[in-house]
């Protein structure tokens, strides 16, 4: 499609011409050709997908930018292609199939513009003969592809050349000159204005883009007013923080104001009020329209500024160091659109690679926070938005922040407080390619960037480990090579972390399935290649991967199955022998779970299990581990998930084979109860599983059931109340320590109860389940284990025995000691009374004669003959 330019631009690049010089490489992937009547950079068959921009190098004194036969598919904005190459005025994009058209309309009457767009003659790239081939050819006849573009815009100033003689070329540019709206700048000095669109409140206005430019004031603020009632259906404005910068104005995006779409306007529809700059700060609207048939578009703004204003924006770009620094305070605002501030870091040594912002965002019920990081090219790489407390890392380069109130009406709001710092990056990922020799090194170890304690956000490390040296010699020909593996982590919920190898996952997250951020696996696989990967979110959480890898040669008789080989199913059992020679076992299994979640049961031993032997259950909500004297005896484990199921040896010495029996069923159970009890038997080694009919799933109503449970003579019984489900204070559960309702009730339940061990001293009791009409639930299931009597511990009765007869023990000790007491002491008592009484009367005889009263005939003034003599006083 050929477009009608601007006449002044047209009569420029009809008239220029320039000296000839020789075609040089002025740009990557292209040739610059000064010798045409127009230079011209020719990018043709450039394999191109991205259109250049030399924006720190600009291309001067060329006219045309030749970009055929590329796969170019978006066009940046018109203003960094005019900074990258001032003179330009024309581009030609003809063979681009994959260019996005729209993103032509803003060249609209700045430069010439070839495109394949609503062409029905598109250019044949492979009938083309490239134009940098041609160009050291100047006597050839032929024209080739640059030559073609210079006709085309020869035709088309042909074109423009006659028109101008039919009509009056200075009306015309009169008249666009007054439907113009590029840029309309409202100096400093201007405290006031109304913004409007091109022939306001008329529909009319330019097609592209109008830009008005409030410039910045020191110490003073501007305020914009909107009115929802001014911004019509299909008008776009789009509000820009205006700065004053050394090289000259800097604009950061603020918002998007899009009129509403429908004629009856709703309040639902609302946007921001007002926008209020920071001190020295101005702004810049971008009013963006569309006029097509029906399309009416039109707007209205008023601003004025402020010496005063409570609380204002803190200043937008803000230099950030390795201390914290505040970025914006927690203050109140009454603009609901908020502040916006960029985010710059201090250079150290000239350099700022590496580094990354630490940003915490602290909370506030009113305030929605948007962080954008944008690369060196101003692409856009993350984007976070949150009105809860946060803390991000972010890459130190180009760093966003817009801070506004979530509702858009303006009241005082409190404001988020935001903070930063810089960090120097440590987060590498290391050796990512690794090669284990398993003939000379047993061990490695992957760890992941910023191990143990770095959070290391925005990461994606991907490490190949390979085995080589796996051929075998002598005796051990018999054994393989395996590969125990140790994997801990801790992740965000958003991360995602893998190990797998070329045909299966063997551990690992998604950010789109709720999963534990801790994970530790421990299993054995078959030596094999191994990749390990983690995509680390933004999030700043602290976040560890290691993988720890050991390689062993074992007998192939000593490994049934490997991690994740093989799964089994319903209803079944096998039988393995493992020889004694098997130092190191490993089995295993993944037990698929009934699909209709009713509960299943595994029955298992290991016979000649020697020390250092376990068995490992898990499922979703548990993990159970059975030791080598355990697994000599019968074990069950109940379920209605999948499960995975280990049997695993290492490094033990075995005097016999290990039998494993393994047995794998669905509990049957009964949908309602029978008229007659049932009888059930709990043996040591033996335990019995009592539930609701139906468990888990729900029970029926008006319900009577009732189990009699009995244990061995001489055993005590010990009941696990897994869990009780039912409807509280209408259905019931009751335990009678006998096997009739008469007997004495030992407990009842209601309502829901899990996890609680309850001790009978009796050997048989009755549990009984009923039911009323209404409501129903997932019903019981209790656990009856036959214990040994030594083993009467923690028998409540047992406990009541002992402290009675403890205080029973207490009483007689404190009778004994009183009587104690009064026979050996009570006949002195009473008879130093009666001595003294008798010494009444003589006191006066025994003062005249100079000796005092005494006791038993000794003078108190004088000591006793003989100390044996008191012998007889205390007897």
């Amino acid at each position: 499609m050929r477009r009608r330019i601007l006449f002044p631009l047209l009569l420029l690049l009809a008239c220029t011409k320039l000296g000839s010089t020789a075609p040089v490489n002025c740009l990557q992937g292209c040739t610059c050709d000064r010798t045409a009547e127009n230079p011209t950079i020719i990018c043709h068959s450039a394999n191109m997908t991205h259109f250049p921009l030399p924006i720190t190098n600009p291309k001067t004194s060329f006219h045309f930018l030749q970009l055929t036969c590329n796969d170019i598919i978006t066009v940046p904005d018109v203003d960094l292609i005019m900074k990258s190459f001032p003179d330009l005025q024309g581009i030609d994009f003809q063979g681009n199939p994959h260019l996005n058209c729209t993103s032509l309309e803003q060249f609209e009457r700045k430069l010439a513009i070839l495109s394949d767009c609503h062409s029905s003659e598109k250019l044949s790239c492979h009938k083309t003969t490239s134009p940098a081939s041609k160009l050291k050819n100047t006597k050839s006849k032929i024209c080739d592809g640059h030559c073609q573009s210079a006709k085309k815009l020869g035709d088309l100033w042909q074109d423009i050349k006659k028109f101008t003689k039919k009509i009056n070329i200075k009306q015309i540019v009169n008249d666009f000159l007054d439907f113009n709206c590029e840029i309309e700048v409202y100096e400093p000095e201007e405290n006031y204005g109304v913004i409007k669109s091109p022939h306001y409140p008329s529909f009319e206005s330019c097609k592209g883009k109008c830009i008005y430019r409030i410039l910045p004031k020191a110490d003073k603020t501007v305020t914009l007013y909107t009115s929802p009632y001014e911004i019509t259906e299909n008008t776009y404005l789009v509000i820009y923080s205006l700065l004053k910068t050394d090289d000259g104005y800097e604009r950061l995006f603020h918002a998007k104001i899009q009129g509403h779409v429908n004629y009856y306007y709703s309040s639902s529809d609302s946007q921001f009020a007002s926008f209020a700059s920071a001190r020295s700060a101005g702004f810049e609207i971008h009013f963006i329209s569309h006029p097509q048939r029906y399309y009416h578009t039109k707007f209205k703004i008023t601003f004025d500024r402020y010496d005063e204003m409570k609380e204002p924006c803190d200043y937008p770009i803000v230099e950030i160091g390795e201390k914290e620094t505040v970025i914006q305070r927690a203050h109140k605002f009454e603009h609901a659109s908020g502040c916006v501030y960029k985010l710059k870091a201090q250079k150290h040594d000239g350099e700022t690679d590496g580094d990354e912002i630490v940003i915490q965002i602290y909370q506030s019920v009113e305030t929605e926070v948007t962080v954008k990081a944008h690369d060196a090219s101003g692409k856009l790489k993350n984007v976070f938005s949150s009105s809860y407390s946060k803390a991000l890392m972010m890459d130190a380069e180009d760093i966003r922040i817009i801070s506004h109130r979530i509702s858009k009406r303006d009241e005082a709001y409190e404001m988020a407080k935001i903070t930063a710092r810089l960090v120097k990056r440590t987060c590498d990922c290391g050796e990512t390619t690794l090669t284990m020799d398993v003939r000379n090194q047993s061990y490695l170890s992957i760890r992941g960037p910023g191990y143990p304690d770095l959070s290391c956000p925005s990461r994606h490390c991907t490490y190949q480990l390979s085995f080589v040296g796996d051929d075998q010699e002598g005796e051990d020909k018999n054994k393989i090579g395996v590969v125990e593996l140790s994997v801990e982590g801790l992740f965000s919920t958003s991360d995602e972390f893998s190990l797998k190898s070329d045909y299966k996952v063997f551990v690992g997250t998604s950010r789109y399935k709720s999963s534990s951020r801790y994970i530790k696996e421990n299993f054995v696989i078959k030596q094999q290649a191994l990749t390990v990967e983690l995509e680390s979110s933004r999030d700043l959480y602290k976040r560890y991967m290691e993988v720890n890898v050991t390689n062993r040669w074992i007998y192939a008789d000593c490994a049934c199955n490997f991690f994740k080989d093989k799964s089994i199913g319903m209803d079944t059992t096998f039988t393995i022998s493992f020889p004694a020679i098997c130092d190191y076992i490993y089995c295993n299994f993944d037990v698929k779970g009934n699909h209709y979640y009713q509960r299943t049961l595994l029955d298992f031993e290991v016979k000649g299990a020697t020390y250092g032997d376990v068995v490992i259950l898990r499922d979703k909500r548990n993990e159970e581990h059975y030791n080598s004297m355990m697994l000599n005896h019968r074990n069950r484990y109940e379920t209605s998930e999948d499960t995975s199921f280990t049997y695993w040896r290492k490094d033990a010495n075995a005097t016999e084979n290990a039998v494993l029996t393994f047995n794998y069923t669905l509990i049957k159970n009964n949908q309602e109860c029978g008229h007659d009890p049932v009888y059930l038997t709990a043996d040591f080694n033996q335990p019995v599983i009592v539930n609701s009919p139906g468990f888990p799933n729900f029970y029926q109503n008006n319900q009577e059931c009732q189990f009699i449970v009995d244990v061995p003579e001489g055993s005590r019984m010990a009941l696990s109340i897994d869990e009780i489900s039912i409807e509280n204070y209408h259905d019931h559960v009751k335990i009678y320590e006998g096997n009739t309702t008469d007997s004495a009730l030992i407990r009842e339940y209601s309502g829901r109860v899990r996890h609680q061990v309850l001790n009978v001293s009796t050997t048989t009791i009755l549990i009984t389940f009923t039911t009323d009409m209404s409501n129903s639930d997932r019903g019981f299931h209790i656990t009856v284990t036959a214990q040994y009597p030594s083993e009467d511990a923690d028998d409540p009765y047992t406990r009541t025995y002992i402290l009675t007869a403890l205080v029973l023990i207490l009483i007689v000790s404190i009778c004994a000691g009183i009587y104690f007491y009064e026979t050996r002491y009570g006949k002195f008592r009473r008879e130093r009374r009666n001595n003294g009484q008798q010494t009444t009367g003589t006191a006066e005889n025994a003062a005249n004669a100079g000796a005092a009263p005494n006791i038993a005939g000794i003078p108190m003034n004088q000591p006793p003959p003989n100390y044996d003599d008191l012998d007889h006083f205390f007897n």
